[in-house]
């Protein structure tokens, strides 16, 4: 026992270490493994984030590009605090342009908008729905068509009027009696025949002076609802037919500005020779949202306008946040040397984009036996898919819960603070 004893303390500081080792082996595998797993991590996140640091540090950057076409100009040092603070103020100014130029867009597009009979009579119209009704069909059918100049070619019954009236005051007005005996009726008769014979044609070239384009009671889109005297227009039908109403107005603004360029003009002479056909969508069919028009049902519109799409439309637009979308299709038969006009006239200080636009040829003798007298102009027909946007800044307040809730799933406003 006292030699082993010796042994011991000779060896003492071996076996201590040898102890050690092996309590650190144990240790090693067995509970201490689990903060090597988390020490290699962590080493291996620090070794993510130096690289990180290197590729910020050694990566060449360049000043913002801020012109159209502009290149890019290398960034000789990183930016100081002085930097930040100017760039932070360029920022700003960029937001409040922005913001201006917004306001004044909103402003632009809701001039020459307002609501028939009152601003009021919307969201909710209540008992003057048939008031409004009333008002907005003689608005579509009567007083657009007059402020355009707008005639059809004499019909049929028009021209036999017209011809009775021609024989009455040529015949009848002129016969003389001689005891009581017609004594020129025969040659009254004959000259009458040359005079009605004329009578069609001057009829066309009189529609053709005295008017500036030709159209008919289809070629602007009338509401369905407004049509049916039995029923009552619901806010929804009162918001929808005043929308398309705003973009038949705009239209018809267009072609007078495109027809007014030409002193005293006439058919003969007018850049735009009929208007054939505007068609706008009817209820909430008219909003062009997640790429489908009318999208019922769809998922609330985007809120980011600025990241367009271009799968929808050659602009990218749909409703979103900031305006809702509205395409319309518009026919018309126009003088082929002033389309660049007419397609100006269109989209000048207006949010309206033509989108497409297909060109045909327009027969003008067979146009000249239905009626319509086109001078001697090349004529042909355009077909213009277009669009229009309305700012939800001031259309928002117009719209029934109905249109907001259910057809544009507008969310509700946040609450202060929130």
């Amino acid at each position: 026992m006292e030699k082993a004893l010796q042994i011991v303390k000779k060896n003492l500081l071996s076996i201590i270490c040898g102890v050690v080792a092996l309590l650190a082996m144990i240790a090693l595998a067995y509970p201490l493994s689990g903060m090597y797993t988390h020490f290699q991590a962590d080493l291996t996140t620090r070794s993510q984030d130096y690289l990180r640091a290197q590729n910020l540090i050694n990566t060449q950057r360049s000043l913002p590009i801020v012109r159209a076409g502009g290149t890019a100009v290398p960034l000789d040092a990183f930016p100081t605090e002085q930097d930040c603070d100017v760039a932070a103020q360029a920022g700003a100014a960029v937001k409040s342009q922005s913001d201006e130029l917004m306001q004044k867009a909103a402003a632009m597009n809701q001039a020459g908008h307002d609501p028939l009979l009152s601003p009021d009579i919307l969201p909710d119209p209540r008992d003057r729905a048939f008031e409004y009704r009333t008002a907005y069909l003689d608005m579509v059918q009567k007083q657009l068509p007059q402020q355009m100049g707008g005639v059809m070619p004499p019909n049929t019954d028009e021209i036999k009027a017209a011809t009775d009236a021609l024989h009455q005051s040529e015949v009848e007005d002129k016969i003389i009696r001689v005891n009581g005996v017609e004594a020129n009726r025969d040659q009254l008769e004959h000259n009458f025949q040359d005079l009605a014979a004329k009578l069609p044609d001057q009829l066309l070239e009189e529609r053709a002076t005295k008017y500036k384009l030709y159209m008919d009671q289809t070629s602007l889109s009338v509401h369905p609802t407004m049509l049916d005297q039995n029923k009552k227009p619901t806010p929804a039908d009162v918001w929808y037919a005043q929308l398309a109403l705003w973009v038949e107005q705009d239209v018809a603004a267009s072609i007078m500005e495109a027809n007014n360029n030409v002193p005293n003009s006439n058919v003969l002479t007018d850049a735009v020779k009929r208007l054939v056909r505007l068609d706008v969508p009817e209820g909430p069919a008219i909003y062009f949202q997640n790429g489908t028009p009318g999208a019922a049902g769809a998922a609330a519109a985007p809120v980011d306008p600025s990241t367009p799409d271009y799968s929808s439309s050659p602009t990218g637009h749909v409703c979103n946040a900031v305006y809702d979308v509205v395409q319309f299709q518009l026919v018309m038969e126009v003088d082929q040397r002033q389309i660049p006009l007419i397609l100006h006239a269109l989209q000048d200080n207006k949010l309206t984009n033509v989108l497409s636009v297909d060109i045909t040829q327009v027969d003008t003798n067979a146009a000249a036996d239905q009626g319509y007298i086109y001078g001697s102009a090349p004529i042909v027909s355009i077909s213009l898919n277009c669009e229009t946007l309305f700012m939800r800044s001031w259309t928002t307040k117009l719209m029934p819960d109905e249109v907001k809730n259910n057809d544009l799933h507008i969310p509700p406003p946040a609450a202060p603070g929130a």
